[in-house]
């Protein structure tokens, strides 16, 4: 799938608001929760815990996230919120800049990216032009090894060595959506009443079994499974991201239909996590909605909440089945990739 706008749009630039809502529970299973939640400004951590946000997309783009710590090792807890902690503060349209999000770029610049070179695309870089979703992906490459060298630097200092997480990243600007992701934590998308993955699992070949090929601190070289999706689908728009102990302890179904009930965000996430809990998970359980509400530059303010999304303009969405895994050429090697639009 191109990852390029229109580029019809020309400067009229339409008003995109986000309204997300996050939800970890240390679940029936775990002593300790060993997950965390991001939303814009915020995270969520603890035996349980919710956060919510909701505004309009700055040029810069918000990012929210679902991080899972490796599962029982000493130290997911303290890997979750670091990965957690740097997620907050990165900004979706140019990944490429130090952890802190001093990346020196101008937060103005709309999809800019600073990799190998400090090299900055705008709009009219991506028309005609595949070259920035692969440097968007290699930025996110790039961020994430950084990240992953950090972790494994915290955990030979904290004496856990073995000290990782996995994580689903949903970045948006007001061009388009990014998903990324790294292990086996999920990203969704529903529309019309159909829930496609649109992220791709890092586990073995095995289905006994739960062991992830890479995670962040646990790997030196990290592939992130890379999506773009630009532009935006007209109307609204709902994602859905979830740590294994829920997508795990739920089928397809069930999940489905906690996804597209009405009510706000952070009440839909809240039941995502709890059904989970009911159903018996045996892993910590983290859920984040995201309503993604794009209109015309004159419409203001779109509503927000739940209710509308079921109005959504129809857009197609991938097969409602688990990822499947596939191969596909990348700039740097050989990636394995969910299905695709």
């Amino acid at each position: 799938m191109s990852g390029k706008p229109n580029c019809e749009l020309g400067s009229a630039k339409p008003t995109v608001m986000v309204d997300v809502g996050a939800c970890t529970d240390v679940g029936p299973g775990r002593a300790q929760n060993q997950d965390a939640v991001v939303v814009p400004g915020a995270v969520g951590l603890g035996p349980r815990g919710s956060v919510a946000w909701s505004g309009q997309v700055p040029p810069a783009g918000v990012t929210t996230a679902v991080v899972d710590g490796m599962g029982g090792h000493a130290g997911g807890a303290e890997a979750a919120a670091m990965v957690a902690a740097a997620l907050v503060t990165v900004r979706p349209a140019h990944p490429g800049g130090t952890l802190d999000g001093d990346d020196g770029l101008d937060p103005n610049a709309e999809w800019a990216v600073r990799y190998s070179g400090a090299q900055v695309f705008t709009d009219a870089a991506w028309c005609g032009s595949t070259t920035v979703e692969d440097t968007l992906a290699a930025a996110w490459k790039a961020w994430f090894e950084g990240l992953s060298a950090r972790v494994q630097a915290a955990g030979e200092a904290l004496g856990t060595p073995e000290m990782g997480a996995t994580t689903a990243v949903l970045g948006v600007t007001e061009r388009g959506v990014t998903v990324v992701n790294v292990g086996d934590c999920r990203v969704y998308w529903l529309n019309h009443g159909r829930l496609g993955p649109l992220s791709t699992d890092d586990r073995t070949g095995d289905p006994r079994s739960s062991t992830v090929t890479q995670a962040i601190g646990g790997s030196k070289r990290i592939d992130p499974h890379f999506y773009p999706i630009a532009p935006h689908p007209p109307g609204s728009t709902r994602f859905v991201l979830c740590s294994d102990g829920v997508w795990g302890a739920l089928d397809q179904g069930a999940l489905r239909d906690l996804s597209a009930a009405g009510g706000r965000p952070e009440q839909v996430a809240e039941a995502i996590v709890q059904g989970a809990c009911r159903a018996g998970a045996r892993d910590n359980c983290s859920a984040v909605v995201a309503d993604v509400h794009v209109g015309p530059p004159e419409l203001g303010q779109p509503g927000l909440g739940g209710e509308d999304i079921a109005a959504g303009a129809a857009f197609p969405v991938p097969a409602e089945q688990p990822p499947a895994r596939q191969t596909r050429r990348w700039a740097w090697g050989t990636r394995t990739r969910g299905d695709e639009l």
